[in-house]
């Protein structure tokens, strides 16, 4: 996990700290996986980040009736771009080459550093116009983990303005989020799927009044949202900074106003609830308010299709409105605790032109697992872990000289396991810091493991990462997936052994964290008191897990955790992923061995603080599955965090519970 402490000149090999005004560790812009790992605060992945940027072209435009103010960034003439060679660059490092013919700023590989720039306080806060050309490389490709990539940021300690692209596992959302740090709203947005094509200019515009925000691709209008808060971010802004080089491609023609540029063309739909945080009790009606406009005005011409389903799962109802009735506007109710999710299709002539799904809850905090514990579920793990007594645990702890920095020892290991396997991972020790040491365990999401873990590294805990898989992830990516492809031969694992609790494939994986985190319990460096763990969906679940299985974790931190409430189907809901009842339905065996894995039931042990996240639309790890593993831990300390807006994604919530997690650990330390 990325260190929120350490200054430039730590993390980049740059002397000096950050500029005077720039975002501290205290509010540092998050543009990462897991912690905010922007230079100058964190270290940099091993993976570059593959953008180049043209003569950049800040047009500031005045209101009316005050004189139109131009800004032009110099490249000309440049073989470099920094505070050295211009005086506009306050931090940060590219080159500078030719490019179609003109001057391009190149950003990405180990020569690049984020480029911190002057605006002179000149961004309107009230109204404006961000505008850029983006043309992806043939080297564009999803990274394996969905993480947000940023082109452009600007904040301050009371809120920001990101545009970026929330990329990976070959999906692309280009978003515009908004964040309020009084009110709690962060990535406040829009969030849409959009195809970049290789090799061709896209020009992406973000607009924004004091009541409307607007995201447009090529003249098309992806969305348009309420701006539910007023802005205040920084006056000067971060071109770059990107985790896990997926943004590879060319930038140019940046351009920046202070009014709001009236849309002219294009198609825009939103859908909403009335109300920001959508929870309701059963009974209540909410209310969907669809909007469809072209050129800026209502769209008559058409039809709305609403889709009601439980969580996804079960239809609850189907109607359709036309749009000549003025905005389709419908209201709905649930009789039970649960989730309504609203997927509302536009169609003009016949054809799909946009569509939108939003949710609303009803008495969440109610919603209980679809299946009950089963009664030798104690006696199942406590067998499993009974058989890793009678093999030697064989730990193989070896430098990783090519992950370790001047902060962090850095070491690959691997523990033997049940069935003639092993477990892998990695672990980083501060350098500096004073022993004995809190600690932390990573898991990462599903997908063919991760091969440098450096983003997830800090140097105020030790950190223990740990891949779900029985083959060691080497460095070679490519490589990898060679393994990856080879070990599975096109089967998800996640569905391995499923007839069959003993021979499930988690089975072996959670033993296997349970030896690692034994382990790390006796290494001489940890305090032998504070250990948290955390991860996302696939990691989020398994951190859920071991927290209930293991009663030395003190803290979880659970991003829409998957492996929840696996038998919620018996109930009508969508269960969470990897959705094995959905899969393999009308399986009572599939639903047995189900019973065995799920989060819920290992929530039911957690005493320790626990924090889970939820996204209201989140079609992999759905909010009601993640609410009913929620409800059955009795820990006296837990918080659910719920994000409406919010798909399968990585919200700055996540970002913000870890560094609360880690803060505490070093706190009792």
């Amino acid at each position: 996990m990325p260190n929120l402490t350490q200054t430039a000149s730590r993390a980049e090999g740059n002397t000096g700290n950050a500029p005077a005004g720039w975002l501290t560790p205290a509010n540092a812009p998050i543009l990462a996986r897991f912690f905010p790992v922007s230079p100058p605060y964190s270290p940099r992945p091993t993976q570059s980040l593959k953008s180049k940027f043209l003569s950049v072209v800040f047009l500031l435009q005045c209101t009316s009736g005050l004189a139109l103010a131009d800004y032009t960034l110099p490249l000309d003439n440049l073989k470099e771009l920094s505070p050295q060679s211009c005086s506009d660059v306050v931090f940060g490092f590219a080159i500078v080459e030719p490019l179609d013919g003109v001057s391009a700023i190149k950003l990405y590989g180990r020569e690049f550093k984020p480029l911190y720039l002057r605006c002179g306080n000149k961004l309107n806060q009230e109204q404006g116009t961000i505008e850029f050309k983006f043309r992806p490389s043939s080297e564009f490709k999803s990274p394996d983990k969905v993480s947000i990539s940023s082109f452009f940021y600007s904040g301050s300690g009371s809120g920001s303005i990101k545009i970026g692209i929330n990329h990976g596992r070959d999906i692309c959302y280009p978003v515009f989020y908004l964040s309020d740090t009084p009110s709690g709203k962060d990535n406040y947005g829009i969030y849409q799927p959009f195809e970049l094509e290789k090799g061709k200019w896209h020009t992406i515009t973000a607009c924004w009044n004091p009541t409307e925000m607007f995201l447009m691709i090529d003249g098309k209008l992806v969305q348009k949202l309420d701006k539910r808060f007023p802005l205040s971010f920084g006056g000067d802004f971060v071109l770059g900074g990107n985790p896990d080089n997926s943004l590879s491609g060319h930038i140019s023609d940046l351009k920046i106003e202070n009014n709001c540029r009236k849309l002219l063309s294009g198609y825009s739909f939103s859908l909403r609830t009335d109300r920001h945080n959508p929870l309701y009790r059963c009974g209540e009606l909410a209310t969907f308010n669809a909007v469809a406009l072209k050129d800026m005005q209502p769209l008559k011409d058409g039809e709305v299709e609403f889709i009601f389903t439980n969580d996804g799962l079960n239809k609850i109802s189907r109607k359709t409105v036309l749009l000549a009735q003025n905005d389709p506007v419908i209201k709905m109710t649930m009789n039970e605790p649960g989730f309504i999710r609203c997927r509302a299709i536009v169609k003009k002539g016949g054809q799909q032109i946009n569509e939108m799904t939003v949710a609303a809850g009803f008495d969440v905090e109610k919603i209980l697992p679809g299946q009950v514990k089963p009664t030798d579920f104690d006696q199942f793990w406590a067998e499993g872990l009974k058989r890793l007594e009678s093999i030697p645990e064989d730990a193989r702890i070896t430098p990783a000289d090519d992950l370790s920095s001047d902060e962090l020892e850095v070491f690959r290991i691997s523990f033997a396991n049940v069935d003639n396997t092993r477990i892998y991972g990695f672990m980083s020790i501060p350098r500096q810091a004073a022993k004995p040491l809190p600690a932390v365990v990573v898991i990462p999401g599903a997908g063919i493991g991760v091969n440098d873990p450096r983003p997830y590294f800090n140097n105020r805990t030790i950190t223990m990462f740990l891949n779900v898989h029985a083959y060691e992830a080497i460095p070679d990516t490519k490589a990898l997936e060679k393994v990856y492809a080879e070990a599975y031969r096109g089967t998800d694992y996640c569905d391995l052994g499923v007839e069959n609790a003993e021979k499930y494939y988690f089975r072996r994986t959670f033993i296997g964290f349970y030896r690692a985190i034994e382990w790390l319990a006796r290494h001489p460096d940890f305090d032998k008191k504070n250990l948290g763990i955390t991860g996302s969906s696939q990691g989020g679940g398994s951190s859920l897990v071991m927290a209930g299985l293991n009663p030395r974790i003190s803290y979880v931190v659970a991003n829409i955790p998957g492996l929840c409430d696996l038998g919620s189907q018996v109930k009508g809901r969508m269960p969470g992923w990897p959705l094995l009842s959905v899969k393999f339905p009308n399986r009572s065996d599939v639903l047995k061995t189900g019973s065995y894995y799920d989060a819920s039931s290992f929530a039911r042990q957690i005493k320790c603080p626990a924090v889970v996240i939820a996204g209201y639309i989140d079609p992999i790890c759905s909010p009601s599955s993640i609410y009913a593993m929620f409800n059955s831990i009795p820990s006296s300390d837990k918080r659910i965090i719920g994000e409406p807006d919010m798909a399968h994604g990585w919200p700055l919530s996540y970002n913000r519970e870890c560094q609360k997690m880690i803060d505490e650990l070093t706190r009792s330390k």
